[in-house]
């Protein structure tokens, strides 16, 4: 079955997206009993480093998300905010509107730090903020260069053991241009270096750098949501998207964004326009990211809030996805990326889930599946715009056999046998009472049987490792939900190696 086939399907609830047996090297990493698999996941559970690319102003979508990541900016280290464009802002990128809501939050960060002394000042933000490439993709990538690319260059060069994160929320040609500078002006060794400090989230390929970037350099990590993204609400335009509806649809409705964000929520619920077609197609970029114990972004198939991604490449993604959307690419598609073909990246993967007794089956529910979750959270830190400790819920937080960090924690278990993981330590700030849900997230893992957990609503599980487990793993996740207002949740990933 190819990409298009797969995509119709898909968006019938029909069919699940092909996942490949789990690759040598990952076994591998899979450490002793409950030890971090490498520097890497280790260093999880600190901040990620997130520089985004916006085409701010094409919709309003691009300042709906980057409310939402000022409203976070103590979860993240914002290390720039660059003003772009795409194909749907060709040239003229609207950095003074990314101006115009740091200055909102700045109205904002005082009663901000009362919840989280880590948020950055506006001024900081403002000096990160700067325009790239002022021309359309790979066209406008050059000797010129521009003050974005050299911000990524410059971030990427810092002595820090981290990756940058670039997040390509238009187009990509700001990232392409950092990259083609470095090629042009270092030793081979230099870029190479230069590059294993980089990972790219493009969101829906919106010029031809991202092919540029993987057909130049195959190496190099790039996660395309394609189509995911629409997970995030439904459309509002029109019905042309009804085959992605699903989930708990009740909080993004204009009425809950209405009463939980724009209104009295101060000056940055302000700045948080009406949607035009969807509410925050941008903001899987750096949901991906949320070091909420869900995830670890280096592991692109274990799915969290900004999606779950194949274990295996795809080939020419964009080609397909606009043929599927109604292009004629045989006459030009919108985004062109002839020039770059063949390339191959890591896109969209599909679950299976169930929701009021309805079972939905395509690429879209790795991130609606999570939307009653992140739309209660975002709740909860509008409310710290406006009110004191006391008055507003905090997220809980969870500690995994001692571990109080957000890292996913590996263990191996013989097969047959029972592991007892516990969470008893976990506490809430506010005093809330929690709730434990302990779950297996079959298609992140490789064992695809049915897998026992016994007390799976207490602190103290008992998981039951099938007998026909051995050389596969199995993803448990652990949910635990306060009982403040909004309800907020966070996480704890255990992988079990089964020998």
């Amino acid at each position: 079955m190819n990409l298009k086939e797969i995509l119709q399907a898909s968006a019938l609830n029909s069919v699940v997206w092909p996942e490949n047996v789990i690759s040598l090297v990952t076994l591998l990493m899979v450490p002793c009993l409950l030890f971090p698999v490498n520097d890497l996941a280790a260093q999880q559970g600190t901040k990620p480093r997130i520089i985004v690319t916006t085409d701010i102003t094409n919709e309003p979508d691009d300042q709906e998300s980057l409310v939402r990541l000022l409203a976070y900016a103590n979860d993240f280290d914002i290390e720039g905010l660059i003003g772009a464009t795409g194909i749907w802002k060709l040239s003229d990128p609207a950095t003074s509107v990314i101006h115009d809501c740091i200055d909102a939050y700045a109205k904002v960060r005082e009663n901000l730090v009362l919840h989280d002394p880590d948020y950055p000042t506006a001024e900081y933000l403002h000096e990160v903020t700067v325009t790239g490439n002022r021309g359309y993709g790979m066209s406008a990538v050059g000797e010129r260069g521009s003050a974005g690319a050299n911000l990524i260059i410059k971030a990427v060069d810092k002595s820090d053991p981290r990756p940058v994160w670039l997040l390509a929320w238009g187009g990509a040609n700001t990232i392409a241009q950092a990259i083609w500078t470095v090629q042009h002006t270092r030793s081979e060794e230099e870029l190479a270096a230069f590059l294993s400090k980089i990972r790219v989230y493009d969101l829906a390929g919106q010029d031809d750098a991202g092919a540029w970037m993987a057909k130049t350099f195959p190496d190099l990590l790039v996660i395309r949501n394609a189509l995911a993204y629409k997970g995030m609400s439904f459309r509002f335009s029109s019905d042309a998207w009804n085959h992605t509806r699903g989930g708990d649809e009740s909080v993004v409705t204009r009425e809950w964004v209405r009463d939980n964000i724009q209104r009295g929520h101060g000056a940055l619920g302000g700045m948080y326009p009406d949607a035009l077609h969807l509410w925050e197609g941008d903001t899987p970029t750096y949901f991906y990211l949320m070091p909420n114990g869900l995830n670890d972004p280096e592991q692109w198939w274990q799915g969290g809030w900004g999606g779950r991604f194949g274990r295996e490449k795809t080939r020419n993604i964009n080609v397909e996805i606009q043929e599927y959307a109604g292009a004629d690419c045989s006459k030009g598609c919108w985004v062109n990326e002839e020039p770059y073909l063949d390339y191959w990246m890591y896109t969209d993967a599909t679950d299976k889930w169930q929701y009021q007794g309805k079972e939905y089956q395509n690429q879209y529910v790795p991130i609606f599946r999570w939307r009653t979750d992140f739309q209660n959270d975002f709740a909860a830190r509008m409310d710290w715009c406006v009110k004191n400790y006391s008055q507003v819920n905090h997220s809980p937080v969870v500690v995994l056999n001692g571990d109080k960090t957000t890292k996913v924690i590996y263990t191996n278990a013989q097969a047959g046998k029972s592991i007892k993981p516990s969470a008893k330590e976990s506490y809430d700030p506010d005093e809330d009472k929690l709730t434990y849900v302990w779950w297996v997230y079959p298609e992140a893992g490789t064992y695809q049987g049915e897998v026992t957990i016994k007390r799976a609503d207490s602190g103290n599980a008992v998981i039951e490792v099938p007998e026909d487990a051995a050389g596969k793993t199995i993803h448990v996740i652990l949910t635990v939900r306060d009982d403040g207002s909004p309800q907020l949740t966070r996480y704890r990933r255990l992988v079990i190696q089964a020998e």
